[in-house]
């Protein structure tokens, strides 16, 4: 297979760079074939991995692209970085998906739209590509040389990370980017394609199309879709906007209703789309009642959406507030949360600010986070309701980071604290390294120097991020820095824990001798400590980790056996659940059953893969390659090449890479 792929990729690049010539749609099909030779786990059985297409479904036609839409699609395949520009309200969003849906076969290794709209700071660009890829803040070594489009949605914001965006294109030769933004990126091999506004036929028709989604018993008027769009510039969010207000005005209303003077108000020097845009977003606030009124600008708050509780505390937005913002298509709902535009949403902010209302909007929206971050953290330590834990994680995770960007910048630990405790495993899970390790830094950074006790907790948990990515060395020694504070705060738990850990990254770069003098004090310590159950069991953990390295595999499993013991009895968070399975799994497989390992691991990686727990992923897919090497290399290598695909999109570490190159190298995959 990498062979045959080597000389696909010969064969492309002399097409491509050499001849100039498009690959024949027999060529494409042989690039589908080669890569899909990997397979993906599903269950006990292996089938063929297809290319990942992920883009948003619109739920209505693309009105009067036609002509562009083709264009840009000649310039996707032409070329390979491509950028929309154009005003906000323009449709370049819009137009990005209709071409990639267009073109999704011609992409073997898939088409995924990747939304940036949340992110302030252009050095999280790469790591919100990377989560969709992988790679972390690395991509390309996710990426490599396949054939991808990825479609980049909301640049302008974040237009300091061209460069990364650059190198990311540069890296990756078989790599497709179609980006959107209000500016160009002005990078090497960029094409810019200024997407124009809808002609007045096109605008009419949008119009009455929108119009009759809103009221089914419109009857489309030439002179009244004429009249109504004539002021609109042919911006088709304009448009929408003013097609919603058929529910509400007469035909003839459409056309006279007076919007706000955005000229006295708003920025002189803005191009003339923008303040029309603002013109029209305007009218349709200026229509609203002065309590939803408040409501909307309140609502520029989130970032990614809301529920109706959050928007509740933060807005004081009622059902019936949202309901009317919703029959004024400024908020759209996606089943039990609701969203605005992005365009929207900064009008909305901008009108907070005029009022006065942004610091207290910001107050509470960070107040009501930390509050949500609170219960969850209570009710994961209780080992209650994991997927909820995880849905709220991943619904909020952009409001989490609005929040938590507002407790730095205001230096408010005690939120800080609540929101980085909280969602600091949620990192781990997903397998966003960088960004735990960007939140667990920026909380050490608040505390001051003599909160010894709480820096010694943080640095747990900041400890952890290079431990999963592989830089054993800096976990060490930020263990060992943590372990002298936990000393210094005379808090023998608290030293135990970080024997633990320590012993765990001293395991990994072979330093055994060290590791064992760190479980036998841990040891000792929670020996004094007969309460605490979980403790002891992290103690444990450690030992059978430690003995399994040695080749003392019977004292492993024994151990493994005692804590699942205690789990039943006690219970105990899935993430320390899953870590006993995986030692169990492990033992069986060194004292050489391994019938009763490949069960093992099996249970465990279906089990993970629920819970969406990659590092575990990672392992039971090495161990269960090793269990069933014997009797079935070829499924063996299947699961390696899983757990590769695995390790490369998230940017997880082997627990022991020695161990996985060696079974490579018996299976001859090196």
């Amino acid at each position: 297979q990498a062979d045959a792929l080597a000389a696909y990729h010969r064969l492309r690049q002399l097409l491509d760079d050499d001849l100039g010539v498009d690959p024949s749609p027999e060529l494409q099909a042989l690039e589908v074939a080669i890569l899909r030779q990997d397979a993906w786990l599903d269950g006990p059985a292996n089938h063929p991995r297809r290319p990942a297409i992920r883009l948003p479904s619109p739920g209505n036609e693309l009105i009067g692209r036609g002509d562009q839409a083709q264009e840009v699609e000649e310039l996707v395949r032409a070329r390979r970085l491509v950028t929309l520009v154009g005003p906000g309200g323009v449709g370049k969003t819009r137009l990005a998906v209709e071409v990639a849906r267009r073109i999704t076969e011609e992409f073997p290794a898939g088409v995924l739209f990747v939304d940036v709209s949340a992110v302030r700071d252009p050095e999280l660009v790469l790591s919100t590509v990377g989560q969709e890829t992988g790679g972390g803040g690395r991509p390309w070594e996710a990426i490599l040389d396949r054939r991808m489009l990825l479609v980049l949605d909301n640049l302008e914001q974040v237009l300091a990370a061209a460069p990364r965006i650059g190198e990311l294109h540069e890296r990756c030769p078989g790599l497709h980017l179609l980006a959107t933004s209000r500016a160009p990126l002005r990078i090497t091999g960029e094409q810019q394609y200024e997407v124009p506004v809808l002609d007045d036929a096109d605008a009419a028709r949008l119009f009455d199309e929108r119009a009759r989604e809103t009221l089914a018993a419109w009857r489309p008027d030439p002179a009244v879709a004429s009249a109504a769009v004539g002021r609109l510039d042919g911006l088709p969010l304009a448009i929408e906007l003013t097609a919603a207000r058929v529910k509400v005005l007469p035909p003839d209303a459409l056309a006279t209703v007076p919007p706000l003077d955005v000229m006295a108000r708003g920025r002189r020097d803005a191009p003339e789309r923008h303040r029309t845009l603002r013109d029209t977003i305007a009218w349709s606030y200026s229509l609203l009642e002065p309590d939803v009124q408040r409501a909307f600008r309140q609502l520029a708050a989130f970032a990614g959406g809301f529920g109706t509780d959050a928007a509740a505390a933060v807005a004081g937005a009622d059902l019936d507030a949202i309901s009317d913002l919703v029959d004024h298509s400024l908020v759209r709902r996606s089943a039990d949360r609701f969203t605005m535009l992005e365009t929207i949403r900064e009008f909305a902010a901008e009108e907070s600010a005029r009022c006065g209302e942004a610091a207290g909007m910001a107050e509470r929206h960070l107040e009501h986070f930390a509050a949500v971050m609170r219960v969850i953290r209570a009710q994961v330590a209780r080992n209650e309701d994991f997927d909820t834990w995880m849905g709220v994680c991943t619904a909020e995770r952009d409001n989490l980071r609005v929040a938590f960007d507002h407790a730095l910048s205001t230096r408010n630990l005690p939120a800080a604290r609540d929101l980085c405790t909280a969602i600091w495993t949620y990192w781990l899970v997903v397998g966003a390294i960088e960004e735990g390790e960007r939140w667990a830094q920026g909380y050490l950074d608040l505390l001051p120097a003599n909160a010894v006790r709480e820096r010694a907790n943080v640095m747990l948990l900041l400890a952890e991020y290079p431990r999963w990515s592989g830089a054993h060395e800096r976990a060490i020694r930020l263990r060992q820095e943590g372990l002298t504070l936990a000393r210094q705060a005379d808090d023998p738990e608290l030293v135990a824990t970080f024997l633990d850990d320590l012993s765990a990254s001293l395991i990994s770069v072979g330093r055994l001798e060290e590791a064992e003098a760190a479980v036998e004090e841990a040891m000792a310590l929670r020996q004094q400590l007969p309460d605490d159950l979980h403790g002891m069991t992290h103690t444990e953990s450690a030992l059978a980790n430690l003995r399994l390295r040695q080749g003392r595999a019977d004292e492993a499993l024994s151990i493994a056996r005692l804590m699942q013991e205690r789990d039943e009895q006690r219970g105990l968070p899935i993430g320390w659940r899953l870590e006993t399975n995986e030692l169990e799994a492990s033992a069986l497989l060194r004292v050489g059953r391994r019938a009763e390992a490949e069960a093992a691991f099996e249970a465990l990686l279906k089990e993970a893969t629920r819970a969406d727990f990659k590092i575990v992923m990672l392992a039971a897919l090495v161990g269960l390659a090793e269990a069933v090497a014997e009797e079935d290399p070829d499924r063996a290598a299947a699961l390696l090449d899983a757990a590769e695909r695995l390790h490369q999109e998230s940017r997880i570490a082997y627990w022991d890479p020695r161990r996985v190159e060696a079974l490579r190298a018996t299976l001859g995959l090196d």
